[in-house]
């Protein structure tokens, strides 16, 4: 005999796919990632971080770090200035890099809403967000 009930593991999963496509729609026409994000918000967040830095705030390994950086630097998102002297590169969002993570919190602003209609979006991101850690693997299809 099978279980009637609503699963709300599944209708989160459920939910989580549909919100994922609808972020990747919004990413990609400026070529970010989950993680591509992360780091320009880190980065506009706080100007003049380093790379080891960041990678601690983001939770990626230096090497990553570096690999995401470089592709942000390329887009235009985000600017490394090496100082002399052998110092660290600090990194700084560039204005095209704040526009379009302006553009990303409309649309994820509009998301939220629609995917979470009524429900209280800090309340429920610090309740989701309360138990869990950085994912060591992508998920499985």
């Amino acid at each position: 005999m099978t279980d009637a009930r609503p699963s709300p593991t599944l209708a989160l999963l459920r939910r989580a796919r549909r919100a994922e496509l609808a972020l990747a729609a919004a990413f990609d026409p400026h070529g970010l990632t989950i993680r591509k994000h992360d780091v320009l918000r880190a980065i506009h967040a706080t100007p003049g971080l380093s790379h080891g830095e960041l990678a601690r705030r983001v939770g990626v390994d230096v090497h990553g770090v570096g690999t995401l950086v470089r592709a942000l630097v390329e887009a235009d998102l985000v600017r490394e200035r090496v100082p002399a002297g052998g110092h660290a590169p600090s990194l700084t969002a560039t204005e095209k890099g704040g526009r379009v993570l302006g553009a990303i919190d409309a649309r994820l602003r509009e998301l939220d809403a629609e995917l979470f209609p009524g429900a209280d979006g800090d309340e429920l991101a610090a309740a989701l967000l309360a138990d869990t850690t950085p994912a060591s693997a992508p998920p499985q299809d």
